[in-house]
């Protein structure tokens, strides 16, 4: 089939009226550009648009993008980041096609600026997760009192026993009941922090059952006490291509409607399955034929009304009582579906339940690494280091902690095991401790000192005035992932926050073996 012919004099009378940017170009060389394309990029320069390289002006990336899926008379639409010269980005819809352009084949693009419209759209997927954080908020302070009135009453108990120096067979019971009960405060903690401080990445195969369990508990105290959660995702299925952060926000969306339509308790489940489409299937879903993975998240709750299941997705509606949700829960699940250019399908009946059918890309690689087997690597070490490895009977330990409680713990069990420990609460301290120092062996200290990542620096620092120095860093819950990922590449042991005595005599078997 011919292509469509434009000629440059018509075209440019007819762009400069319009309110879309009109970008004609050939091997990534601007031909054409109206005064709309100027404005979006804020070019003020002498020089015209016209002879620029579209890769120069806002970068390789959006570039390629705009060439690479563009055939002959088949128009293109995608959506775009585009980076500008010392200003904000902006994103557009960018709709291509080839074209002839006076004598010679081109591309025509029209690029629509929809900055405004994906700004809203992230404010009101914040909004949503700031209110589901906010649902949970009560039950998750429910189960954290009840974890430190544990803990609070043993430690009462254990008080009155010391002080009378009696029933002293009580007291292991009373040490294993607040040990246990801190584990669960902390496990809540980390998955608060881990769900709130996970920003929109980017789409990658990811492991579905780990994903799905590692927020279990979330999940569980998102459906309420009353409610059986049921997670059956069997190994091997594959690995769907998403962004975990999102996934999580869906599935905890999800599990506080349904949480919310069993008042009186019931069963919410999720588990995974593997489809091969056929061509039917994938024409009625507007897939493409081939492996699916479908995720089935359903619940045993009131259910909807044929009326109200055909609006559910849609923005702002709700089937909770006024002012009780924001009717955007759903309309999350969907989009984050419809984003990895998947499909999900809702059935409910009232008083039978409800369920979603999400199908998901799966990997065309069954070798996807994670970024993080460094850091597992690691924690495995200090978990399973060897019991009996030697270690030297007085090494010199220079020991950064600005908590008073955590410091004092920390220098006991180093010095119960022979080592000679200097204790510094700054990094100001810790500076001066490294100048005036003659030999170190050790050096533990948080990745962040102070709220910020200067931990990272003085490790360094003590690398390059004792190369053989072995580095300790502790992670704790303020460490944003760069710090992290660097801590992990730098560190001989590494330690989370909090850990054990055990935990610290384990590193340093990792560190003098």
């Amino acid at each position: 089939m011919s292509l469509p012919k434009l000629d440059p004099a018509q075209y440019a009378e007819t762009a400069a009226f319009s309110l879309q940017a009109h970008l004609i170009h050939q091997g990534g060389r601007i031909l054409f550009a109206n005064n709309q394309f100027a404005n979006q990029l804020c070019w003020t320069e002498d020089a015209p648009l016209e002879g620029q390289m579209l890769g120069e002006l806002f970068g390789i990336e959006p570039a390629t993008a705009l060439l690479e899926h563009v055939a002959d008379n088949k128009q293109v639409v995608q959506e775009l980041r585009i980076e500008r010269r010392n200003i904000l980005p902006i994103r557009v819809i960018a709709q291509s096609r080839k074209v002839l352009w006076g004598d010679q084949e081109a591309y025509e693009t029209i690029l629509l600026d929809i900055t405004r419209e994906h700004n809203a759209e992230s404010t009101l997927e914040n909004a949503e997760k700031l209110k589901a954080i906010g649902q949970l908020t009560g039950r998750v302070a429910h189960d954290i009192n009840n974890m430190w009135g544990v803990i609070g009453g043993n430690l009462e108990l254990l008080e009155s026993k010391l002080s009378t120096r009696s029933d002293f067979a009580d007291l292991e019971r009373y040490f294993t009941s607040s040990t246990a009960a801190l584990g669960r405060g902390v496990a809540v903690t980390r998955e608060i922090l881990a769900y709130v401080r996970r920003p929109r990445g980017e789409a990658g195969p990811v492991d579905l059952a780990d994903a799905v369990n590692n927020i279990r508990g979330m999940l569980d105290r998102a459906t309420g006490n009353s409610v059986e959660l049921s997670i059956r995702i069997e190994p091997g299925l594959g690995e769907p291509v998403l962004d975990v952060g999102e996934l999580e926000q869906a599935l905890l969306n999800m599990a506080l409607n349904a949480g919310d339509a069993m008042p009186e308790g019931g069963k919410f489940t999720i588990e995974a399955h593997r489809r091969d489409l056929d061509d039917d299937a994938a024409e009625q879903t507007g897939l493409t034929a081939g492996p699916w993975l479908i995720l089935s998240v359903s619940d045993t709750g009131s259910g909807m009304s044929e009326a109200v299941a055909q609006h559910a997705f849609e923005p702002f509606v709700s089937t909770k009582e006024n002012g009780s949700g924001s009717g955007l829960g759903l309309t999350q699940v969907r989009d984050f579906i419809y984003r990895l250019g998947g499909h999900v399908t809702l059935r409910s009946r009232p008083d039978q339940g409800t369920a979603f059918l999400l199908y998901l890309p799966l990997s065309k690689t069954t070798d996807y690494l994670a970024e993080n087997t460094a850091a597992v690597a690691v924690e495995e070490a200090i978990a399973t280091g060897p019991a009996d490895a030697d270690q030297p009977s007085r090494s010199s330990i220079l020991l950064v902690e600005t908590d008073r409680s955590s410091r004092l713990l920390a220098a006991m069990t180093l010095q119960r095991q022979g080592h000679q420990v200097t204790e510094v609460t700054s990094l100001e301290n810790a500076k001066a401790a490294l100048e005036t120092a003659t030999n170190l062996d050790v050096l533990m200290t948080d990745i962040s000192v102070e709220a910020s990542g200067d931990g990272l620096t003085l490790a360094e620092a003590t690398r390059q005035r004792f190369p053989d120095c072995s580095l300790i860093l502790v992670g704790g819950p303020s460490d944003d992932e760069e710090h992290r990922k660097a801590g992990t590449q730098l560190a001989t042991a590494l330690l989370r926050k909090p850990f054990h005595r055990q935990d610290l005599a384990q590193a340093l078997r990792i560190v003098f073996r």
